[in-house]
């Protein structure tokens, strides 16, 4: 079955599209979900299905698929949103699926908690970098954060190359970090990152916004690594430590860089014997000013 969604009609099946309901033209908005054997249902602000454990997808911020881990939904829906609360009455007992949890739900809305998402198609000037994050979240000014690597699930293209390649992951709960910017961008990164590539399709003035987090509690100092964008030292021994003021507290920090050919790469030379590390990348397209 289909779905109306106000000027919208949904389709259904193991991910879907939307057509205009006057032109019955695709909108180009569509969603994805994993395996699973029910139908997606909607209300205004989410759609439930079952996309391997229960899954859902948050209209209103057109955040991408996401799952509740532990429990699956039914092979018929009873993923019910209504008045604000999520009803999931178990309708599982004849479906013999190895599942850890077999239970009847009422679950409430609580942003404050770490979500993940995967499958959203968005343009380039929407996108951001979460590093070692274990999916993509949307920001509260409408940025998609897409993670790299990619661990959780099929998403966007992101426009980035980093070295080495294998370069270590570090991941801590967004609970656990201070600050006030982006909380679970900071909570995770790469580790030894020695360069970080990106292959943007407009050139012009940048300016870029770079997330760290010092995850091991080092002291002041012990960390040690200049910055270098697009062949300009923008921070001579940058210590996170220092500069955060406490262990596990975020840091944002910003530059501005041109790029002739759309491309901005941002290196980190290390001073100490430990690496440097980065959690997140922001960049946008400053406008051209008139003399």
């Amino acid at each position: 079955p289909c779905l109306l969604l106000k000027d919208r009609i949904i389709t259904n099946g193991n991910g879907g599209f939307a057509v205009d309901i006057k032109t019955g033209k695709p909108t180009g908005w569509k969603y994805k979900r994993n395996y699973g054997c029910n139908t997606a249902i909607g209300s205004e602000h989410l759609l439930t299905f079952r996309s391997g454990a229960a899954g859902f997808y948050d209209l209103t911020n057109d955040g991408g698929t996401g799952n509740w881990g532990g429990f699956r939904s039914s092979c018929t829906a009873n993923l019910i949103p209504a008045n604000g609360v999520l009803n999931a009455p178990d309708y599982t007992r004849t479906c013999g699926c190895a599942y850890q949890l077999q239970t009847s739900l009422g679950l409430i809305h609580m942003p404050e908690l770490e979500y993940w998402t995967f499958g959203t198609e968005v343009p380039q000037d929407q996108m951001a970098i979460n590093l070692g994050a274990p999916g993509d979240r949307r920001g509260p000014n409408g940025k998609m954060w897409l993670e790299y690597p990619e661990v959780g699930g099929p998403s966007a293209n992101a426009p980035i190359t980093v070295e080495p390649a294998n370069a270590a992951t570090f991941r801590l709960h967004s609970s656990a970090v201070k600050g006030n910017d982006l909380k679970w961008v900071a909570a995770s990164g790469l580790r030894g990152v020695k360069s970080v590539k990106l292959k943007l399709k407009k050139k012009g003035t940048y300016r870029v916004r770079l997330h760290f987090l010092e995850p091991d509690k080092l002291p002041a100092s012990a960390r040690l690594f200049d910055i270098v964008i697009n062949g300009q030292t923008v921070q001579r021994q940058f210590d996170i430590t220092a500069r955060a003021g406490s262990s596990l507290s975020s840091i944002v920090c910003e530059y501005t860089t041109v790029s002739a050919d759309g491309i901005i790469e941002i290196k980190f030379q290390s001073i100490t014997a430990q690496p440097p590390l980065l959690s997140g990348i922001k960049w946008w397209l400053l406008p051209l000013t008139s003399k």
